[in-house]
């Protein structure tokens, strides 16, 4: 049974991870594009600065390789981050979803044991008086010589543990 929910504990520290890493991935996709579409700005804005200090002259194109160059820079800077970023963020998720799982299944494997405990003992209690029973009428038909009295007492006594039985059962339901 432990197995069972090391298995369970598992997949559902599988689940959390899959949605944690979807978030994840969602917000880095968002901060790219916002980081990236900052940097474009930004390196326009100095373009634009720039002209009015350098006069452009045709086939000039020194400022756009450099804004490229420094574009491209800049998104792999970004890109590296992120993926540092959520790498961390899923370690430690992974450790935290596993804690929130073994959370969430605690108390269903304890009622789990309490059950198996109480299907022990309730097993043991109903199989006590069956098998007094059990012994009673055996021992009954394996005599050739009992009286008719002897016989009341016995049927007498194994209804007696079927009351106890049905008392039992009662209890058991309740």
């Amino acid at each position: 049974m432990k197995q069972l929910f090391a298995s369970a504990t598992l997949r559902l520290t599988g689940w959390y991870l899959i949605i944690l890493a979807s978030i994840s991935l969602l917000f880095s996709i968002v901060v790219y594009q916002v980081a990236i579409g900052e940097t474009e700005r930004r390196l326009m804005s100095y373009q634009d600065r720039s002209w009015s200090f350098v006069q452009p002259t045709p086939g000039t194109s020194l400022l756009d390789a450099l804004r490229l160059s420094e574009l491209r820079d800049s998104k792999a800077s970004v890109i590296g981050v992120l993926v540092y970023m959520n790498i961390i963020v899923l370690a430690a998720g992974g450790g935290l979803s596993y804690m929130l799982a073994r959370r969430t299944l605690r108390p269903i494997e304890e009622a789990h044991e309490t059950e198996a405990r109480f299907v022990s003992d309730a097993s043991h209690e109903l199989r006590t008086p069956l098998a007094a029973m059990t012994t009673e009428l055996e021992v009954a038909l394996q005599d050739p010589s009992l009286k008719k009295q002897e016989m009341r007492e016995i049927l007498a006594s194994t209804l007696e543990e079927v009351e106890r039985l049905t008392k039992l059962s009662h209890t058991l339901l309740s």
